[in-house]
């Protein structure tokens, strides 16, 4: 199960929006004369948001002199996928045509061939087109636009189509940060303390637990003094190499089968959801006896694998959080659909942060070095490889739509592996250009990756018995991490990776205390058991007391430390 889990969150290290800028688009047409005006055919204007990539095309300033030029819309018999046989295409002109299957450049270059000075792409679904990873011909000199099907239809109800003229600029202030990317930081943060802190708390009881049985040998064990019931699933050096390795497989996979597995991972997400909201709200129950009530199960097969008795109150609380879950999954397209994401998605990654622990650092930084590789080569490698020039990232993230065809109004299923929330609206022009990707991400990989280290950091503070002198600076390094992203999307104008700042500032400021305070050895070793017997004197026992080196249980973990640690 915890693998599971963990396969969930950790698919996408970063859900990356899609990039690129807006233009304006003036339309010009000549209207029918009023009563009482002059001969002269009176001209009227209309105004549209398109969407360009400014890698692929090159528009004039708002500032520059408007250049007008003829505006022809094709039917929707005119398919720029195939070679136009026919002269349909005025020479010199602005083609508008209807989004079909193939890429935008492929249909640009189709409109290239036929003399056409610049391409306009109605489409029910916005996107911006990709840099292709071949060039025939310099793509900026051939403006490339994409217009929404409901503008192209405004458009084709316009009087006298011969008098049709167009131009069109860049929009100066395509980009502005609104309060949705603070949210989501808020969120991230708020995840890591929350997760961290138990993760790190968790480890150091386990350890405590088991000294004090080496101290209380003679007496008997509880449920909750039972390792099997505390310890989580530990990651080795090799089992992160082979996990990243898996999760590359994982994501091609997603690439090339996306409408067969999204509803896999939709499963998984939601078996996670409802054990992750179960585990961060059990501690509730065990601090109060308040409505505990338990039901005797027999001797039968029900109590062989039920256990004795039934807890009244965890299994209310198991019920509330498939409520939870199935609530999502009925209103996980409704426009407020994304407040139960985010709350299911903390409550995972939470318990994930709780269940998985990483041995050392030393097991720490080659996982985060592997999923900084993963996330670089996945965003800005992939372009140079895939047919539309889309990174493979991207096309996932963004619920597996293939830019090459156009699904129409209608939805297309989305893999619940990042934090969502809207765009809050600031009045800035052409923002509500993309109505159906309104939204800023944040991936929850980008979220659980840190947090293993960290949450080593702060159990190696609480067995260390030393101040918060590594988890609360690799928080605030965290912090910075994704401001320094979020200020990067919007100065770059692309999509960027979030380990591609996360990882290097994070071991960084690890690696720099540590070496100043002259622990690095002991941080990348990890072996924390060991540790705690050093600092919390465990060889000054009384004589009738087995000491710690006598300890099976004791003992028992040290050699999986040991083992993990090689």
């Amino acid at each position: 199960m915890k693998i599971m889990l963990v396969l969930v969150s950790l698919l996408l290290g970063l859900l990356t929006q899609v990039s690129g800028d807006a233009a304006i688009l003036n339309v010009s047409y000549v209207r029918e004369r009023n009563q009482g005006e002059s001969s002269l055919s009176p001209r009227s204007y209309v105004t549209f948001c398109a969407a360009y990539n400014p890698e692929l095309s090159k528009l004039p300033a708002g500032s520059a002199p408007r250049t007008w030029t003829r505006l022809q819309v094709g039917g929707p018999e005119m398919d720029l996928c195939y070679d136009i046989s026919e002269p349909h295409v005025v020479s010199g002109g602005i083609l508008a045509v209807t989004r079909h299957n193939c890429s935008a450049f492929d249909q640009a270059f189709t409109a290239q061939q036929a003399k056409a000075a610049g391409l306009i792409i109605a489409s029910y679904k916005m996107f911006f087109p990709g840099q292709p990873n071949v060039t025939v011909k310099d793509p900026s000199a051939f403006p490339i636009l994409i217009l929404k099907r409901a503008d192209l239809d405004v458009i084709e109800e316009l009087p006298f189509s011969e008098s049709w003229m167009i131009s069109f600029y860049a929009a100066e202030d395509g980009y502005v940060v609104d309060g949705s990317g603070i949210c989501l930081i808020v969120i991230a943060v708020v995840v890591i303390i929350i997760g961290t802190h138990r993760s790190g708390w968790n480890r150091f009881q386990l350890i405590q637990a088991a000294s004090e049985r080496a101290q209380n040998a003679m007496e008997p064990k509880t449920e909750e003094d039972d390792p099997k019931q505390q310890t989580g699933v530990h990651f080795g050096s090799w089992a992160v190499v082979v996990f990243a390795l898996f999760m590359t497989g994982l994501l091609i996979s997603m690439y090339y089968f996306y409408d067969y597995l999204v509803y896999v991972f939709m499963g998984l997400f939601v078996i996670g959801a409802i054990s992750g909201c179960y585990e961060c709200f059990k501690p509730i129950l065990q601090w109060t006896e308040i409505g505990a009530v338990r039901i005797s199960m027999g001797d039968g097969h029900v109590s062989r694998y039920c256990g004795p008795s039934l807890d009244i109150r965890g299994m209310m609380l198991f019920i509330v959080s498939c409520g939870l879950a199935a609530t999502w999954v009925v209103f996980r397209n409704d426009p407020l659909g994304w407040i139960l994401l985010d709350l299911l998605g903390s409550f995972l990654l939470v318990s994930v942060l709780i269940g998985i622990q990483v041995p050392n650092l030393k097991a720490c930084t080659i996982f985060l070095s592997l999923l900084f590789i993963y996330d670089v080569f996945f965003v800005f490698i992939t372009p140079l490889f895939t047919k539309d020039g889309q990174s493979v990232m991207m096309t996932v993230a963004t619920g597996g739509y293939d830019p090459t065809r156009d699904s129409g109004s209608g939805l297309r299923e989305v893999i619940p592996a990042a934090f969502k929330v809207p765009h809050i609206p600031t009045g800035a022009l052409c923002e509500d250009l993309f109505d159906d990707i309104s939204y800023s991400l944040l991936g929850f990989g980008d979220v659980m990756v840190p947090g293993f280290l960290i949450s080593y950091l702060r159990a190696f503070e609480l067995v260390t018995k030393i101040r918060p002198v590594y988890s609360v600076p690799a928080l605030f390094a965290y912090l910075m991490s994704l401001v320094i992203t979020t200020v990067a999307l919007i100065f770059m104008r692309t999509g960027q990776p979030a380990l591609l700042y996360i990882v290097p500032i994070l071991l960084a400021t690890v690696f720099v205390i540590a070496w100043r305070r002259r622990e690095l050895s002991s941080l990348w070793r990890g072996n924390l058991v060991e540790l705690y017997r050093s600092h919390h004197g465990c060889e000054t026992l009384p004589h009738d007391k087995p000491s710690c080196d006598e300890d099976p249980i004791l003992q028992q973990n040290l050699s999986q430390q040991e083992v993990l640690t090689a």
